[in-house]
């Protein structure tokens, strides 16, 4: 008797529109926002993905983090502790400070990344 083999079909993954994000994360899209990793409010910010969506990472709240245009450019693909380490020592001390008091996963994650540099 021969047994046959299960074929696994590849998850159909479509990436979502900026406007769903943005819904996902924050019920009331707001106007501006500050940027979840150096602190800027910026009147257009993107929301990044924390695990990179090509890297397997989720369109969960905990995955997302509002963000401006000049941080979530430069991280692209990248974790955040490769990125921290690619920045700029001024970028990356601003990150330090406004990430300091912060309880937040995404500050545990560069407060992590600051004992390891």
């Amino acid at each position: 008797m021969s047994q046959k083999k299960k074929s696994k079909k590849k998850a159909n993954r479509k990436r979502p529109r900026s406007i769903t994000l943005r819904k996902t994360y924050f019920r009331n899209v707001p106007n501006s926002h500050a940027c979840g990793y150096c602190g800027l409010v910026r009147v257009r910010y993107h929301m990044d993905h924390i695990k990179a969506w090509s890297k397997g990472g989720s369109n969960g709240k905990a995955n997302l983090t509002p963000c401006c245009p000049s941080c979530n450019l430069s991280k692209s693909d990248s974790t955040v502790l490769q990125w921290i380490r690619r920045l700029p020592t001024r970028k990356r001390n601003r990150m330090f400070a406004y990430n300091k008091r912060k309880r937040t996963p995404l500050a545990k994650i560069v407060k992590h990344a600051a004992s390891r540099l």
